[in-house]
């Protein structure tokens, strides 16, 4: 084997060694940050909810805000984004500790974001309801709410997978806030 021989295959073999390394570098920069960022949506669920009172009747305003903090699109189906707020009596609310898992004094569920099909990369999107609180009889005046939004999405358009998330927030009447000094 000459001289030139030598630099030869060496020239081949330093030519391979550098496309491995490109390929190999290529895939994990596209694993990283654009497979990851695309197929994970950094979704933001916020719900607010502030007492109100309606001619006498006990109501709750529910702003549910849905921000996209990823680089994908968010498709949204027909049920995708929906609020379910469960009100509780007096007596429940200031006996203790809340079991909310139990059943509540009454609940009311809606359908939000039913206008909008998809939520862009960076955009926030935004929804109310006003929910007149009527009592169960016997039960009492709702004094304490509970608010849950939830937001169902596949996870790509081809796979079969959902992703869900959720936020959830308690408010409870001005009268038994000033009462609890909470």
């Amino acid at each position: 084997m000459t001289l030139a021989d030598a630099e030869s295959a060496a020239s081949i073999v330093n030519s391979v060694v550098q496309a491995v390394a490109l390929l190999v570098a290529g895939v994990w920069a596209w694993a990283r940050f654009v497979h990851g960022r695309v197929r994970q949506h950094r979704v933001v669920p916020l719900v607010e909810a502030r007492w109100l009172d309606l001619a006498g009747s006990p109501a709750v305003a529910v702003s549910v805000t849905i921000t996209n903090g990823g680089i994908g699109r968010l498709p949204l189906g027909a049920d995708a984004c929906w609020v379910e707020v469960s009100w509780l009596p007096a007596g429940r609310w200031l006996a203790g500790p809340v079991d909310w898992a139990a059943p509540a004094g009454s609940a009311w569920r809606a359908t939000m974001l039913a206008a909008h099909t998809v939520i862009e990369p960076g955009e926030t999107v935004r929804d109310e309801q006003i929910v007149v609180l009527t009592p169960d009889p016997g039960a009492g005046v709702p004094v304490a709410c509970r608010a849950t939004v939830r937001l169902t999405a596949p996870r790509t358009l081809r796979s079969g997978v959902t992703e869900a998330w959720a936020a959830t927030t308690v408010v409870a009447s001005p009268d038994v806030a000033r009462a609890t000094g909470s």
